[in-house]
């Protein structure tokens, strides 16, 4: 079956004052309005894109006038951690629901560890040229700079990040009936110990029938060296929805979510609803107006390499900002810096840029990534990575000579990167692992001054048993306006599908090549091997 390759449509529309709009999707009252459309005999509906980012897209990040600043800091010499996580919590423990800022005043604040932000405040600098914030420390392996809420997941951390893959106090809410794509009631044994307005995450479970429904029967894929491995291993790869309960009918045993399930869940799958408790998640956390920089390891020079193993360096996962279990928040206007001061030409990060993990309603707006040391295998180098994110908005953004300048992680759903600027890439910008669905990339640029290794920019397809099994990782996907500047042979990947596993759609995609049939050989991927 060929792509849904999806010329021109029509939408009416009336646009409102809104928190952003999408040129694709025009806004109507900030509600997506979109009508069932029709081309070449087949009825399909696009998804729905309107409640991403901050404010459930209903409103934009807050202005900074409405914002209190309720503590301003400035640098001192030496080692800034401890002041600058003392303010944060004294701020973070004041009576009131609203949110406040501590602002960092103008200098460079050296920090040898992680700073977390906890809920209702904002990290606020006086512009990225003027606020920065360095890391000294040379062994960040797994290491978060500005930490939203949680921090990376990593061995004996106290704050690692709760990926939701079980229910967190051990109880599970089976699904009495299979969920449809685009439905919010759900019908369960027992309503009674749910609470209106409680966060839930609503999930299924890596059963074998819902491995092999994406991989033409298959449980594995072999490697080159002939070992089998086997595809969407563990709970990791579940599909998770963090929602809101916004209606109970104890009569008929059901709850209502705040926003539809973006993909069928099925009892089949063990599909079941589980509490999200408020202890377990950060709310109205900001990162804005300032730029993060790193002391950078001079004996790591042999990971600017994207085929060097990347794991092994003390660099390994090092990420500049990090939201971890954040249900509305925004980073803006922050940038990565170089500690030379040429930011442009010199190495700014370690390893990994920005990464939300297992969060909701997130706006990246007006942030800037930048050279990278480790572009390695194992996780580095990505400089926009969401993964198992519902709900995010990444717009306004530029990504500087990563290994992939952005990627789509763990699972992710209702993601949009819009007006995007992507710069030499050493590797494609990717859906990486898992089965994300419901996402949007539109108004993407990508620049380059010579070809990746396989002359593909952006990739979308079966990627076997690469990245720890990471198959077929994504469907219903949207594409729009994917623009190509540099050398000829330049192209967009992305996969077929038959029309029982899902659909994806690309409108005004240049160079677009498929991986299915003769054109897979024009993508330069491997063979498909059960």
């Amino acid at each position: 079956m060929k792509p849904w390759i999806l010329i021109a449509f029509s939408i009416v529309f009336t646009c409102g004052g809104c928190a952003w709009e999408s040129k694709l999707f025009p806004n109507n009252s900030c509600v997506f309005k979109n009508e069932t459309k029709e081309k070449s005999g087949v009825r399909f509906r696009l998804p729905d894109f309107s409640n991403v980012g901050y404010g459930e897209g209903k409103r934009g990040i807050p202005p900074r006038s409405s914002i209190v600043v309720a503590k301003s800091i400035s640098p001192t010499p030496g080692d800034n951690t401890a002041r600058i996580q003392q303010a944060l919590d004294e701020v973070g423990l004041q009576p009131g629901a609203d949110t406040k800022a501590i602002l960092l005043k103008k200098g460079v604040y050296p920090v040898s560890d992680e700073i977390f932000i906890p809920s209702r405040v904002v990290l606020r600098g006086e512009g990225p040229g003027n606020t920065k914030i360095l890391m000294t420390r040379k062994d960040n392996r797994k290491r978060v700079v500005l930490a939203a809420f949680r921090s990376y997941s990593r061995s004996g951390n106290p704050r690692s990040t709760n990926w939701f893959k079980r229910p967190i106090d051990g109880k599970y809410y089976p699904l009495l009936h299979d969920i449809k794509t685009g439905e919010t009631v759900i019908a369960l044994k027992d309503v009674s110990e749910f609470n209106m307005n409680q966060s839930v995450v609503v999930k299924n479970t890596v059963t074998p029938d819902f491995i092999k429904a994406y991989h033409q029967g298959n449980l594995s894929y072999q490697k080159p060296d002939g070992t089998a491995r086997a595809i969407w291993g563990g709970e990791r790869f579940s599909i998770r929805y963090i929602r809101k309960v916004v209606a109970i009918d104890i009569e008929r045993g059901t709850i209502t979510i705040d926003a539809p399930v973006r993909h069928t869940l099925k009892v089949r799958d063990k599909s079941y609803v589980m509490h999200l408790p408020d202890s377990e998640v950060g709310r109205e956390i900001g990162i804005e107006d300032l730029s993060v920089g790193y002391v950078i390891p001079e004996d790591n020079a042999k990971y600017r390499d994207v085929k060097s193993r990347g794991q092994d360096s003390v660099t390994h996962k090092a990420t500049a900002i990090y939201f971890g279990n954040v249900i509305g928040g925004w980073v803006r206007n922050v940038r990565s810096f170089a500690n030379s001061g040429r930011d442009k030409e010199d190495l700014n990060l370690v390893s990994n840029g920005v990464r939300i993990q297992s969060s909701r309603f997130i706006t990246l707006e007006d942030v800037v990534m930048r050279n990278p040391l480790n572009i390695g295998g194992g996780g580095n180098g990505y400089l926009f990575h969401p993964s198992s994110a519902n709900d995010i908005l990444i717009t306004q953004c530029r990504a500087y000579n990563g290994r992939h300048n952005f990627s789509f992680g763990f699972v992710n759903s209702g993601v949009v990167i819009s007006e995007f600027q992507s710069f030499n890439s050493a590797l494609a910008v990717d859906f990486h692992t898992g089965l994300n669905h419901q996402n949007l990339l539109e108004r993407i640029d990508f620049f380059y001054e010579k070809p990746t290794w396989n002359s593909n920019v952006l990739e979308m397809y079966n990627r076997q048993w690469k990245s720890s099994g990471a198959g077929l990782t994504g469907i219903d996907n949207v594409f729009f306006g994917i623009n190509i500047f540099g050398p000829d042979g330049l192209k967009v990947c992305l996969s077929d599908l038959s029309s029982t596993i899902g659909k994806n759609y690309a409108i005004g995609v240049q160079n677009l090549s498929h991986t299915n049939g003769p054109a897979g050989r024009v993508c330069n991927l491997p063979p498909a091997t059960g």
